[in-house]
């Protein structure tokens, strides 16, 4: 029926990214449906960061079909970009502006009026413990409170898909809850999440997990189904990965 919503929040068949001659992503299948966070687990190099890139329009497929939100990021409408928040793996704040300028700014961007914008800067700061350094500039921000405040930028007009490059990294275990807490009060709300992360206790965060290796899914499904495959490269890697003891703070 026109108009109703998508099956899938994302979809993707065969999406694949070449640099050259080098593949870094070849033929990714995913489907997300919405009110789920997928976490996309591998190494470094694996293709996780290409795949997401390419999930938000940054950068073109060389082949393969995406949606994300009903639309082609090829095409996305202003409304459609309006409806994601995305969070890189590197810093892009404004250095020389404070971090409730950098909030308030990245609110402006997507529409928020004065009132709601102010009531949202609030909220995201307090949450990641920002607000009592509000007045102080981004560049003069330690690297992990730089995270957070990268963290607030993409959840403060509360998208209906977040998208997050190693949101929790290099923060301390009761601020990485602190970040999951959120993440699933953002899906009881009805948005979609996808994270990259290599956190084994944020991949069992997730409500589908789908393991990346040589820009290849290799293994996909609930954590503890991909916990539990076989093979020679998916089985070592989850038995290593999936006995770590990283625990986040009760």
């Amino acid at each position: 029926m026109a108009g109703s919503a998508p099956a899938f929040a994302v979809e993707a068949a065969g999406l694949t990214r070449r640099f050259d001659d080098v593949v870094a992503v070849g033929g990714v299948d995913l489907r997300v449906p919405p009110r789920t966070i997928l976490g996309i687990i591998g190494p470094s190099g694996s293709g996780k960061t290409t795949t997401i890139r390419m999930l938000i329009g940054t950068l073109i497929p060389s082949a393969g079909e995406l949606r994300v939100l009903g639309d082609s990021p090829r095409r996305f409408h202003r409304a459609t970009r309006e409806r994601i928040g995305y969070m890189p793996q590197r810093s892009i704040l404004s250095p020389d502006l404070t971090v409730g300028e950098n909030v308030d700014f990245a609110a402006s961007l997507f529409g928020l009026l004065l009132f709601r914008r102010r009531k949202r800067k609030r909220q995201v700061l307090e949450l990641l413990e920002l607000w009592p350094v509000r007045d102080r500039k981004a560049g003069k921000l330690s690297g992990g409170m730089q995270r957070r405040l990268s963290l607030a930028c993409a959840l403060v007009h509360e998208p209906a898909l977040l998208v997050l490059d190693e949101p929790t990294a290099g923060l301390d275990p009761i601020l990485r809850r602190t970040v999951w807490d959120e993440l699933q009060r953002v899906r009881e709300r009805g948005a979609t999440v996808i994270a990259t992360t290599q956190y084994v206790t944020e991949a069992e965060e997730c409500d589908a997990v789908s393991l990346i290796a040589h820009g290849r899914v290799v293994a996909s499904g609930t954590p503890e189904k991909v916990a539990r495959s076989k093979g020679s490269y998916t089985g070592n890697f989850l038995a290593e990965m999936f006995d770590q003891k990283q625990p986040l703070a009760a």
